[in-house]
């Protein structure tokens, strides 16, 4: 009886277990990715991340040099899209491993913001820099410079 009452008990452990391991685990490449294949509007592009097996991953060092040090420590995984011809313009999402972590990748993006705002003034090339806006969700943090027609932010929202 003894044996019988344990191995339904390491049963329902295993099947608890298994429903609980089948959250949601699409990475922040996985999510971008997805929301830019539908939107054919975008200027065309290409997707860097880290902590993936992809063959566009960057380097803990390519994120330090990014980042910065402090910064990169803290992020668990790491996507972003820009444009590669055209007007320019920025997707990019950062999941740190902390919820109070986020305001340092909060004050990063908004200072890109301006960067590139002055970086498009002085050089006299378009861009969506104006329109750039930070987000921030649970312990992802979103940066958005891209035309205010694409609808792209609420697709992303929805699936992080």
């Amino acid at each position: 009886m003894k044996k019988v009452c344990f191995s339904v008990c390491i049963l329902a452990a295993i099947c608890l277990f298994l429903l609980l391991s089948c959250g949601k685990t699409d990475t922040l490449y996985d999510i971008l990715n997805d929301s830019i294949l539908v939107h054919a509007d975008l200027p065309a592009g290409k997707i860097l991340c880290y902590g993936r097996f992809y063959d566009n991953s960057v380097s803990v060092n390519t994120l330090k040099t990014y980042f910065g040090r402090d910064i990169a420590e803290k992020i668990e995984d790491f996507a972003t899209f820009s444009s590669i011809n055209g007007d320019y313009m920025e997707i990019s999402l950062v999941k740190v491993y902390r919820v109070s972590d986020t305001k340092d990748v909060f004050l990063f993006f908004e200072k890109r913001i301006k960067d590139a705002r002055k970086a498009l003034a002085e050089s006299g090339k378009i861009g969506y820099a104006e329109s750039g806006i930070v987000e921030i969700k649970g312990n992802t943090v979103a940066l958005y410079m891209l035309p205010e027609d694409v609808e792209i932010k609420d697709e992303i929202k929805k699936k992080l």
